[in-house]
């Protein structure tokens, strides 16, 4: 038995070791995205600015920024220190739920499920991102652990013991509140877990501790209520559409990524799972609907009103998936449960894999930096994209000069930029005016081609493609001057 437990837990250690390698390997190489950038930017601000109620740029709670300010204090502000910390984080989910799993099933389930776990593609890809995603992963998994001490310990453990198991639930579930606003669908799911936990096991007394926890964590949270409030408007991101079935069954089969073809037998294990849990473990099983089925009804709700973007805010949700995976293939022959196992360790590597570029993409700032520092405003403006800022920003670049460009002013913009290059026609310090465009935009893709359209019929023309930008070129008939390539080939 002693040597059985021993190999357990080297096993969980490896498999913990597995995951943090998966979330460290090639951290640095995909380029820093605009809310990362953002982040990077954000934490410039002192600690008073971060917790202040009344911060009018930011939708989400101090938590996450307070944190990372500090974490970047020691190892820096570069792409692995601004990542670093929500890699630290997400690979310690991954022992909490094996602590989970085996607490409510066996150890070979927990270990199985911890391995899953550790290879989940949405884990992984928003456990690695300089974004509060991760902070949430591990909170909501200390929430759901000791959710579940104070139900298993609660018949035999005293009122220390119970008091103690409510103050670290209360706390971490806080804490999820304070990393992200959604966090307030998880009070949800643990309301609706509580009410059905104490009317089928008939257990009031633990319901009234389990309540209590709850209580103390909404008045921990009171004051980012009131900060949240201030952000609920009915006004959407261009980018975010309202729920719909469609959007709805997009965003579900986005958090749970898979190719194409291999979608259908994946779901169908899911299924399997939550059916076996159903006939084994039916607390474990109330817990899993209310965090996997209503909280994603839920969400799909406050996108009939206000539009969320689905895919990110349940990633946290789906962490107890992984269990499904292990008593899905830990309940099937055993040469099945091999087969299912390989297959989903296939499409999970699959789909992680656009996590892991070969090389390092660079953001336009490090590529173009000295050209960038070279700017005279005298002589130049530079025209660009609008999320260039936060590169610029972060980079530290004097953007004497620079003028930002939105997709939402478009044509606003657009007249600006007409002026300025009637008025440089003429005036003999105007030596060349620049534009700086995103080759395409994911989500806004037909804006960023009526932008690149503007620039050919405005004169423009274009000089380089940089890290996902175009460049384009305006130079005065007036004082011109020859200019090379912005970045030396």
């Amino acid at each position: 038995m002693k040597r059985y437990f021993i190999f357990e837990h080297v096993l969980i250690f490896a498999i913990t070791l597995f995951g943090l390698f998966l979330l460290l390997f090639r951290l640095d190489n995909p380029y820093l995205w605009i809310d990362e950038l953002f982040t990077a930017d954000y934490i410039k601000n002192d600690y008073s600015y971060l917790f202040a109620l009344d911060r009018p740029d930011e939708r989400h709670p101090p938590g996450h920024y307070v944190l990372l300010k500090t974490w970047i204090g020691i190892l820096g502000d570069d792409r692995v220190g601004l990542r670093s910390m929500s890699a630290a984080m997400a690979v310690a989910c991954i022992p909490l739920l094996y602590a989970l799993a085996k607490q409510r099933l066996d150890g070979r389930t927990a270990l199985v499920a911890a391995f899953f776990l550790a290879a989940f593609p949405g884990f992984i890809h928003y456990g690695r991102e300089a974004r509060m995603y991760a902070q949430l992963f591990v909170l909501l998994m200390i929430s759901s652990l000791f959710f579940f001490r104070l139900f298993d310990r609660f018949p035999k453990s005293t009122e220390r013991e119970r008091v103690l198991l409510s103050l670290v639930f209360a706390l971490a579930l806080a804490g999820t509140f304070y990393t992200h606003y959604t966090a307030a669908v998880y009070f949800v799911c643990f309301a609706a877990t509580i009410l059905l936990l104490g009317i089928r096991n008939k257990m009031f007394r633990w319901s009234f501790y389990a309540v209590g926890g709850m209580s103390l964590a909404t008045v921990l949270v009171l004051p980012q209520i009131f900060h949240m409030l201030d952000f609920v408007t009915t006004n959407q991101d261009e980018w975010i559409p309202y729920t719909s079935i469609r959007v709805f069954y997009s965003m579900m089969t986005g958090v749970y990524t898979a190719p194409k073809f291999a979608k259908p037998a994946l779901y169908a294990l899911y299924l399997f799972g939550l059916y076996i849990l159903y006939r084994k473990d039916r607390d474990l099983f109330l817990f899993s609907v209310s965090f996997l089925v209503i909280g994603p009804l839920i969400m799909a709700g406050i996108g009939l009103i206000k539009p969320v973007l689905i895919v990110r805010t349940l990633q946290p949700l789906s962490l107890l998936s992984p269990i499904l995976l292990a008593i899905a293939v830990l309940n099937m022959p055993r040469w099945l449960g091999m087969v299912a196992t390989c297959f989903i360790c296939a499409i999970s590597l699959v789909s992680i894999s656009k996590d892991y570029p070969p090389s390092r993409q660079p953001l336009l700032v490090e590529i173009a930096r000295p050209f960038l520092d070279s700017i005279n405003p005298r002589h130049e403006a530079v025209f660009h994209i609008e999320d260039l800022s936060y590169e610029f920003r972060w980079a530290s670049v004097d953007t004497s000069g620079f003028i930002p460009v939105t997709y939402g002013s478009m044509k606003n913009d657009q007249i600006r930029i007409m002026d300025r290059l009637s008025l440089c026609k003429t005036d003999p310090t105007c030596h060349r005016i620049l534009l700086i465009l995103e080759a395409s935009n994911q989500f806004l893709p037909e804006e960023s081609a009526k932008w690149l359209r503007f620039a050919q019929s405005a004169g423009f023309i274009e000089k380089e493609e940089l890290a996902r930008y175009k460049v384009f070129e305006f130079k005065a008939p007036l004082g011109s001057r020859e200019t090379g390539p912005l970045v030396p080939k």
